[in-house]
């Protein structure tokens, strides 16, 4: 499967992170692919409640900025 196309996304992501540092990208695509891949795709199968587009969008960003900053603490 991964040949066949769901590692394209993944390598070139892997690719775009290699830059930065990051000791293992494939590793780290991955784990960003599973981070925004994980609820929305969810919830649109009924599996929670679904989501406006606005709140999508926020969703995702939050995934993104978790990746790249960490957990946020108060």
């Amino acid at each position: 499967m991964r040949e066949a196309g769901a590692g394209g996304g993944t390598d070139r992501l892997a690719r775009v992170m290699a830059p930065a540092g990051i000791a293992d990208p494939i590793w780290a695509a991955e784990q960003f692919i599973a981070l925004l891949l994980s609820v929305l795709p969810r919830r649109g199968l009924g599996l929670g409640p679904p989501l406006a587009v606005t709140a999508q969008e926020a969703w995702a960003k939050r995934a993104v900025d978790l990746f790249l900053e960490g957990m946020p603490v108060s």
